[in-house]
Protein backbone atom coordinates (compact mmCIF):
# COMPACT_ATOMS: atom_id res chain seq x y z
CA UNK A 1 0.00 0.00 0.00
CA UNK A 2 1.28 3.20 -0.93
CA UNK A 3 2.45 5.51 1.81
CA UNK A 4 -0.06 8.49 2.38
CA UNK A 5 1.61 12.24 3.63
CA UNK A 6 0.19 14.85 5.20
CA UNK A 7 0.63 18.21 4.22
CA UNK A 8 -0.36 21.76 6.44
CA UNK A 9 -1.37 24.57 4.61
CA UNK A 10 -2.52 28.09 5.86
CA UNK A 11 -6.35 27.18 5.28
CA UNK A 12 -6.59 23.45 5.03
CA UNK A 13 -4.62 19.86 5.44
CA UNK A 14 -3.84 17.76 2.29
CA UNK A 15 -3.74 14.27 2.45
CA UNK A 16 -1.75 12.41 -0.99
CA UNK A 17 -0.61 9.41 -2.12
CA UNK A 18 2.54 10.22 -4.20
CA UNK A 19 1.67 13.11 -6.31
CA UNK A 20 -2.44 12.01 -6.28
CA UNK A 21 -4.42 14.11 -3.13
CA UNK A 22 -6.94 11.74 -1.24
CA UNK A 23 -8.20 14.29 0.48
CA UNK A 24 -8.30 17.67 2.16
CA UNK A 25 -9.71 18.92 5.28
CA UNK A 26 -10.38 22.53 5.12
CA UNK A 27 -9.93 23.91 8.77
CA UNK A 28 -9.91 27.61 8.62
CA UNK A 29 -12.37 30.14 6.77
CA UNK A 30 -15.41 28.04 7.11
CA UNK A 31 -18.21 28.03 9.69
CA UNK A 32 -17.05 24.08 10.55
CA UNK A 33 -14.42 22.29 9.34
CA UNK A 34 -15.30 19.63 6.31
CA UNK A 35 -13.58 17.67 4.00
CA UNK A 36 -13.53 18.11 -0.04
CA UNK A 37 -12.95 16.75 -2.05
CA UNK A 38 -12.72 13.04 -0.95
CA UNK A 39 -11.32 10.85 -4.00
CA UNK A 40 -12.92 7.24 -4.57
CA UNK A 41 -12.17 4.43 -7.53
CA UNK A 42 -14.32 6.69 -9.94
CA UNK A 43 -13.50 10.36 -8.46
CA UNK A 44 -14.67 13.03 -5.81
CA UNK A 45 -18.01 11.87 -4.07
CA UNK A 46 -18.52 15.21 -2.27
CA UNK A 47 -20.12 18.24 -3.33
CA UNK A 48 -18.58 21.99 -2.40
CA UNK A 49 -20.64 24.64 -1.70
CA UNK A 50 -23.15 24.81 -4.25
CA UNK A 51 -26.05 27.04 -5.36
CA UNK A 52 -29.02 25.18 -3.25
CA UNK A 53 -27.87 25.02 0.46
CA UNK A 54 -24.24 26.23 0.47
CA UNK A 55 -24.26 24.69 4.19
CA UNK A 56 -24.02 21.49 3.33
CA UNK A 57 -20.65 21.54 1.60
CA UNK A 58 -18.43 18.15 1.64
CA UNK A 59 -17.88 15.94 4.64
CA UNK A 60 -18.49 17.61 7.96
CA UNK A 61 -19.72 17.07 11.54
CA UNK A 62 -22.74 19.08 12.76
CA UNK A 63 -23.99 20.00 15.95
CA UNK A 64 -27.50 21.35 16.63
CA UNK A 65 -29.53 22.05 13.93
CA UNK A 66 -31.79 24.74 12.40
CA UNK A 67 -35.02 22.43 12.65
CA UNK A 68 -34.96 23.42 16.68
CA UNK A 69 -37.19 26.19 18.06
CA UNK A 70 -35.65 27.53 21.02
CA UNK A 71 -33.09 25.26 21.16
CA UNK A 72 -29.50 23.98 20.74
CA UNK A 73 -27.23 26.70 18.67
CA UNK A 74 -27.60 25.69 15.09
CA UNK A 75 -23.82 24.83 14.26
CA UNK A 76 -25.78 23.30 10.91
CA UNK A 77 -26.43 26.05 8.69
CA UNK A 78 -24.62 29.33 7.61
CA UNK A 79 -26.15 31.93 8.64
CA UNK A 80 -26.08 35.32 10.32
CA UNK A 81 -29.57 36.25 10.44
CA UNK A 82 -33.22 34.59 11.06
CA UNK A 83 -34.79 32.52 10.51
CA UNK A 84 -32.13 29.66 10.82
CA UNK A 85 -29.41 32.37 12.96
CA UNK A 86 -27.34 33.31 14.28
CA UNK A 87 -25.85 30.65 13.57
CA UNK A 88 -23.20 29.16 15.87
CA UNK A 89 -19.32 27.81 14.86
CA UNK A 90 -16.57 25.42 15.57
CA UNK A 91 -12.97 27.38 15.70
CA UNK A 92 -9.96 25.54 15.11
CA UNK A 93 -7.62 25.84 18.22
CA UNK A 94 -4.46 23.65 17.16
CA UNK A 95 -3.24 20.38 15.65
CA UNK A 96 -2.10 17.98 18.37
CA UNK A 97 -1.13 15.72 15.67
CA UNK A 98 0.19 15.52 11.44
CA UNK A 99 1.31 11.93 10.52
CA UNK A 100 1.57 9.99 7.65
CA UNK A 101 2.31 6.28 6.96
CA UNK A 102 2.00 3.07 5.38
CA UNK A 103 -1.40 3.41 3.85
CA UNK A 104 -2.55 5.62 6.40
CA UNK A 105 -3.01 9.05 8.17
CA UNK A 106 -3.78 10.65 11.16
CA UNK A 107 -5.41 14.09 12.00
CA UNK A 108 -5.66 15.11 15.56
CA UNK A 109 -7.53 18.46 16.32
CA UNK A 110 -8.61 20.58 19.13
CA UNK A 111 -11.74 22.77 18.41
CA UNK A 112 -14.10 25.13 20.09
CA UNK A 113 -17.96 25.07 19.65
CA UNK A 114 -19.52 28.91 20.38
CA UNK A 115 -22.96 30.25 20.26
CA UNK A 116 -24.32 32.84 17.60
CA UNK A 117 -23.25 35.54 19.78
CA UNK A 118 -19.58 34.23 20.56
CA UNK A 119 -19.87 32.14 23.83
CA UNK A 120 -18.22 29.10 24.50
CA UNK A 121 -20.90 25.95 24.41
CA UNK A 122 -17.95 23.22 24.50
CA UNK A 123 -14.62 22.09 23.27
CA UNK A 124 -14.34 18.86 20.91
CA UNK A 125 -11.06 16.22 20.04
CA UNK A 126 -11.43 15.10 16.81
CA UNK A 127 -9.49 12.40 15.87
CA UNK A 128 -9.40 11.65 11.97
CA UNK A 129 -7.82 8.54 10.65
CA UNK A 130 -7.23 7.88 6.48
CA UNK A 131 -6.90 4.64 4.78
CA UNK A 132 -6.30 4.04 1.96
CA UNK A 133 -7.83 0.75 0.82
CA UNK A 134 -7.11 -1.61 -2.18
CA UNK A 135 -8.38 -0.44 -5.81
CA UNK A 136 -8.96 3.41 -5.04
CA UNK A 137 -11.05 2.78 -2.12
CA UNK A 138 -10.33 4.58 1.21
CA UNK A 139 -11.98 4.56 4.75
CA UNK A 140 -12.21 7.99 7.46
CA UNK A 141 -12.45 6.55 10.90
CA UNK A 142 -14.02 9.82 12.56
CA UNK A 143 -13.54 10.04 15.86
CA UNK A 144 -15.07 13.09 17.91
CA UNK A 145 -15.21 13.52 22.10
CA UNK A 146 -17.25 16.03 23.44
CA UNK A 147 -18.26 17.31 27.05
CA UNK A 148 -21.75 17.66 27.77
CA UNK A 149 -22.64 20.94 26.35
CA UNK A 150 -23.26 23.92 28.53
CA UNK A 151 -26.70 24.87 26.81
CA UNK A 152 -29.87 22.47 26.86
CA UNK A 153 -30.28 19.74 24.29
CA UNK A 154 -27.31 17.72 23.99
CA UNK A 155 -26.92 17.96 20.57
CA UNK A 156 -27.92 16.27 18.08
CA UNK A 157 -23.68 15.54 16.91
CA UNK A 158 -23.96 14.17 13.35
CA UNK A 159 -21.96 13.02 10.70
CA UNK A 160 -22.80 14.91 7.28
CA UNK A 161 -21.83 14.65 3.87
CA UNK A 162 -23.62 16.55 0.84
CA UNK A 163 -22.66 13.65 -1.92
CA UNK A 164 -21.81 15.37 -5.61
CA UNK A 165 -24.25 15.87 -8.23
CA UNK A 166 -23.55 12.63 -9.81
CA UNK A 167 -24.82 10.44 -6.85
CA UNK A 168 -28.10 12.34 -6.39
CA UNK A 169 -31.37 10.32 -7.26
CA UNK A 170 -33.77 13.56 -7.21
CA UNK A 171 -33.50 17.26 -8.58
CA UNK A 172 -34.90 19.70 -5.93
CA UNK A 173 -35.32 22.01 -8.27
CA UNK A 174 -37.82 20.54 -10.34
CA UNK A 175 -40.92 18.57 -9.41
CA UNK A 176 -42.25 15.54 -11.73
CA UNK A 177 -46.15 15.35 -12.27
CA UNK A 178 -46.66 13.71 -8.96
CA UNK A 179 -45.75 16.90 -7.15
CA UNK A 180 -42.21 15.02 -5.89
CA UNK A 181 -38.85 16.79 -6.66
CA UNK A 182 -37.53 15.10 -10.00
CA UNK A 183 -36.32 11.87 -10.51
CA UNK A 184 -32.61 11.98 -12.39
CA UNK A 185 -32.49 9.92 -15.09
CA UNK A 186 -29.29 7.61 -14.33
CA UNK A 187 -29.37 9.02 -10.89
CA UNK A 188 -28.23 7.46 -7.68
CA UNK A 189 -29.68 4.91 -4.91
CA UNK A 190 -29.62 5.30 -1.36
CA UNK A 191 -29.36 1.97 0.61
CA UNK A 192 -29.48 1.07 4.67
CA UNK A 193 -28.26 -2.15 6.76
CA UNK A 194 -31.76 -3.04 6.83
CA UNK A 195 -32.08 -4.24 3.39
CA UNK A 196 -33.73 -1.53 1.79
CA UNK A 197 -33.02 0.53 -1.11
CA UNK A 198 -34.92 4.13 -2.57
CA UNK A 199 -35.13 6.84 -5.01
CA UNK A 200 -37.72 8.55 -3.14
CA UNK A 201 -37.52 11.81 -1.48
CA UNK A 202 -36.51 11.02 2.24
CA UNK A 203 -35.06 7.93 3.33
CA UNK A 204 -34.17 6.40 6.97
CA UNK A 205 -32.16 3.89 7.57
CA UNK A 206 -30.18 1.63 10.59
CA UNK A 207 -26.62 1.07 11.83
CA UNK A 208 -25.34 2.53 7.64
CA UNK A 209 -26.54 4.54 5.01
CA UNK A 210 -25.38 4.71 1.96
CA UNK A 211 -25.70 6.61 -1.33
CA UNK A 212 -24.35 5.37 -4.63
CA UNK A 213 -24.83 6.08 -8.36
CA UNK A 214 -22.41 6.84 -11.62
CA UNK A 215 -19.95 9.25 -12.04
CA UNK A 216 -18.02 10.17 -15.13
CA UNK A 217 -15.53 7.68 -14.27
CA UNK A 218 -17.77 4.85 -13.25
CA UNK A 219 -20.01 3.68 -10.23
CA UNK A 220 -18.82 4.66 -6.56
CA UNK A 221 -20.61 5.21 -3.32
CA UNK A 222 -20.37 6.85 -0.16
CA UNK A 223 -21.70 5.08 2.98
CA UNK A 224 -21.46 6.43 6.72
CA UNK A 225 -21.03 3.80 9.70
CA UNK A 226 -22.89 3.95 13.33
CA UNK A 227 -20.31 2.28 15.46
CA UNK A 228 -21.83 -0.04 17.96
CA UNK A 229 -19.92 1.59 20.89
CA UNK A 230 -21.48 5.00 20.23
CA UNK A 231 -24.32 5.86 23.29
CA UNK A 232 -27.42 5.43 22.08
CA UNK A 233 -26.32 2.94 19.48
CA UNK A 234 -28.10 2.86 16.66
CA UNK A 235 -27.99 6.84 16.11
CA UNK A 236 -31.02 8.53 13.69
CA UNK A 237 -29.68 7.76 9.77
CA UNK A 238 -31.26 9.16 7.41
CA UNK A 239 -30.62 10.66 3.50
CA UNK A 240 -32.45 13.10 1.20
CA UNK A 241 -33.00 11.98 -2.46
CA UNK A 242 -31.06 15.47 -3.82
CA UNK A 243 -27.89 15.03 -1.90
CA UNK A 244 -27.36 14.97 1.75
CA UNK A 245 -26.53 11.89 4.16
CA UNK A 246 -26.03 11.75 7.53
CA UNK A 247 -25.91 9.59 10.73
CA UNK A 248 -26.93 11.71 14.39
CA UNK A 249 -26.40 11.14 18.03
CA UNK A 250 -27.80 13.00 21.64
CA UNK A 251 -24.79 13.03 24.14
CA UNK A 252 -25.59 10.65 26.89
CA UNK A 253 -24.78 13.12 29.57
CA UNK A 254 -28.66 14.83 29.31
CA UNK A 255 -29.58 11.41 30.91
CA UNK A 256 -27.72 11.01 33.12
CA UNK A 257 -24.62 9.32 31.06
CA UNK A 258 -21.32 10.11 31.16
CA UNK A 259 -20.74 13.75 30.65
CA UNK A 260 -17.68 12.90 28.04
CA UNK A 261 -18.67 10.93 25.04
CA UNK A 262 -16.73 9.88 22.41
CA UNK A 263 -18.66 9.09 19.54
CA UNK A 264 -16.90 7.14 16.19
CA UNK A 265 -18.69 6.74 12.85
CA UNK A 266 -16.71 5.54 9.69
CA UNK A 267 -16.94 7.11 6.18
CA UNK A 268 -16.11 4.31 3.24
CA UNK A 269 -15.89 5.71 -0.01
CA UNK A 270 -16.24 2.00 -2.79
CA UNK A 271 -16.63 1.16 -5.68
CA UNK A 272 -20.10 0.47 -7.32
CA UNK A 273 -23.11 0.28 -5.61
CA UNK A 274 -23.64 -0.92 -1.97
CA UNK A 275 -23.57 -4.83 -2.48
CA UNK A 276 -20.83 -4.22 -5.22
CA UNK A 277 -19.17 -2.06 -2.43
CA UNK A 278 -19.29 -5.03 0.05
CA UNK A 279 -20.42 -2.44 2.36
CA UNK A 280 -22.42 -4.47 4.96
CA UNK A 281 -18.98 -6.87 5.42
CA UNK A 282 -16.95 -3.37 5.50
CA UNK A 283 -19.53 -2.63 8.58
CA UNK A 284 -18.80 -5.61 9.84
CA UNK A 285 -15.09 -5.01 10.24
CA UNK A 286 -15.59 -1.68 11.26
CA UNK A 287 -17.93 -2.96 13.95
CA UNK A 288 -15.47 -5.23 15.40
CA UNK A 289 -12.51 -2.64 15.54
CA UNK A 290 -11.90 -1.37 18.80
CA UNK A 291 -9.81 2.19 20.12
CA UNK A 292 -6.26 2.07 18.51
CA UNK A 293 -7.09 -0.55 16.02
CA UNK A 294 -7.29 -0.21 11.97
CA UNK A 295 -11.14 -0.25 11.19
CA UNK A 296 -10.61 -1.11 7.58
Amino acid sequence: MAALTVTQYPSFVSIAAGETTIARYNHVGSWKPYVWPLMGPCGNVLRGAGRDHPHQCGLFLAYGGHDDDGGPTNIFSDWDEPPYGPCGKMLHQGFELLAGGDGCARIVQRLLYVDGEGAPILTETRDLRFQALADGECFIDWRTTVPLPSEPGGGPFAITARVCDALRARDSDRRDADGKWALIDGGGVMASATGETSRDERFAGERWIDYSGTCPEGPQGLALFDHPDNAGFPGAASASAYGPILLSHQHPGVDGGPEVATFRFGVYVHRGDARDGAVAERYELFCTSHAGEKSA
